[in-house]
């Protein structure tokens, strides 16, 4: 005689929704814990974004007042050529003129030198600029990124 015996399946152990069911809670808190971070990156992008604007407007008006200055030192040098114009004419014979015509040729030409220093100082500020400008460009490309790993992370709840 033959024994016909049934097979035992357990289905709880064959699935197992348990296991299942805590990996999706964990995948899920991780996605969550994912998501906060990225809330996170984008408020400190934000902040960086103001930072750079306000650098930005901070190195314009040092830029402007560095080309106002630049632009005075440039018109007060013109004055002092004009007047060493009309002294060198009358320096001939006049000695306290041609002391002051001295005095005059030394203060132009440390103007000069002020005006490259001031020179200097605008290619440093264009430089700056210019460095500030490409760091908020990669900002900017780092902030799509983490939009980009958001967007993703949202298709995946």
């Amino acid at each position: 005689t033959l024994d016909e015996t049934t097979p035992v399946v357990d289905v709880q152990e064959t699935f197992d929704y348990d296991s299942i069911v805590e990996g999706m809670a964990d995948l899920n808190d991780r996605l969550n814990f994912l998501q906060d971070n990225v809330e996170g990156l984008n408020l400190q992008f934000r902040r960086l974004n103001t930072l750079f604007l306000d650098t930005q407007v901070a190195l314009a008006e040092y830029k402007a007042a560095v080309d106002r200055g630049a632009f005075d030192i440039e018109e007060f040098a013109v004055s002092i050529e004009n007047r060493l114009v009309s002294l060198e004419d009358a320096v001939v014979d006049n000695p306290v003129l041609r002391i002051e015509f001295e005095e005059l040729s030394d203060s132009l030409e440390r103007l000069y030198l002020s005006l490259v220093e001031w020179s200097d100082e605008i290619s440093r500020i264009e430089t700056l600029a210019a460095s500030q400008s490409h760091l908020n460009d990669r900002v900017n490309s780092l902030q799509d990124s983490i939009e980009d790993v958001r967007a993703s992370a949202a298709e995946q709840t």
